[in-house]
């Protein structure tokens, strides 16, 4: 129960504010920029099997950089969504691309040089 004065107005309701939903994109890329896109069908399963494991960290920072030039945006649908990830992702330049790979290579390589015990935090 809320107390207030007879002439003051109503309490406000708390409203829901429209929830974010959640699409997942796979992307395909090498040392020279984006191959392909693909957006995951809402109804689909993905696996979280070796192919996914190894690739996560590489991932990272494709998709931490790709997350923020994204937020702060609200698409219509899934169709204005995946114009702007192409677009975003299409800015990125071949350098950037290069500098992944280099960073993902040298974690690989610290990784047999220690056999397999050294891992990274974050």
């Amino acid at each position: 129960m809320i107390w207030k004065r007879s002439s003051s107005p109503p309490p406000k309701k708390a409203r829901m504010s429209k929830s974010a939903k959640k699409f997942m994109f796979i992307f395909f890329m090498d040392s020279d920029g984006m191959l392909n896109q693909h957006a995951v069908p809402a109804d689909s399963t993905t696996s979280t099997g070796s192919v996914q494991t190894r690739s996560r960290t590489h991932g990272l920072q494709v998709f931490s950089r790709l997350k923020a030039d994204l937020r702060g945006n609200r698409y219509e649908n899934l169709d204005h969504l995946r114009k702007a990830v192409r677009s975003i992702v299409r800015s990125y330049n071949q350098t950037w691309y290069s500098g992944i790979f280099s960073r993902w290579f040298e974690r690989h390589r610290k990784c047999i040089v220690h056999k397999g015990e050294y891992f990274e935090k974050g």
